[in-house]
């Protein structure tokens, strides 16, 4: 029982820490690179006028501006909800492809850098979101990785089973049983 309470003990400890101290920080690191992208972006509005156009402007400082917002709520159910919308709404499909090819038809490289930098942080943002399952995870994955192996080896035990059980009488009097070849 005392052992039961330390584990809990450490799972409050590090989902604490996770939680209230250092996530939090990597957060406020992730919204000032994208205000530093927002930034870029505006600045590229100046300089380029009428070749970014309002379209592709507005796309992107609206994207940025979204990952801005949520990048707390960015976990495994909301990437779920958004994957089933996006599946059955075709209406927002079509939105969503219309940007994106607005954006890739754009004379201005910087944009599309500009697109992916901020999708590559907000997919790290979701990382960072179910770090603070990895203690969970792990330890299922070493269990399935475990028994993953325990049945490849009985599977292969069987499969050299059967295979000495179907061998000829000739053959099967060479079979040495501590597993070398008599002859």
């Amino acid at each position: 029982m005392a052992t039961i309470l330390f584990i809990f003990f450490l799972l409050t400890m590090y989902h604490f820490i996770y939680e209230s101290i250092l996530l939090p920080s990597m957060r406020l690191d992730l919204r000032y690179r994208l205000f530093r992208y927002r930034d870029q972006l505006v600045k590229l509005k100046v300089v380029h006028g009428d070749k970014l156009s309002d379209d592709v402007f507005n796309s992107l400082f609206y994207s940025i501006n979204s990952s801005i917002n949520r990048l707390p709520f960015l976990s495994l159910s909301l990437f779920i909800e958004a994957r089933r919308e996006f599946e059955t709404n075709n209406q927002l499909r079509q939105k969503v492809d219309r940007k994106i090819q607005l954006i890739n038809l754009c004379e201005i490289n910087e944009t599309k850098k500009i697109l992916k930098k901020t999708s590559q942080l907000a997919f790290y943002a979701f990382s960072l979101n179910l770090g603070s399952w990895v203690v969970y995870v792990v330890p299922i994955l070493l269990v399935v990785y475990f028994i993953k192996q325990v049945f490849k080896l009985a599977f292969g035990l069987k499969r050299l089973i059967q295979e000495l059980t179907f061998t000829t009488d000739h053959e099967f009097e060479k079979f040495d049983p501590r597993g070398f070849a008599a002859y």
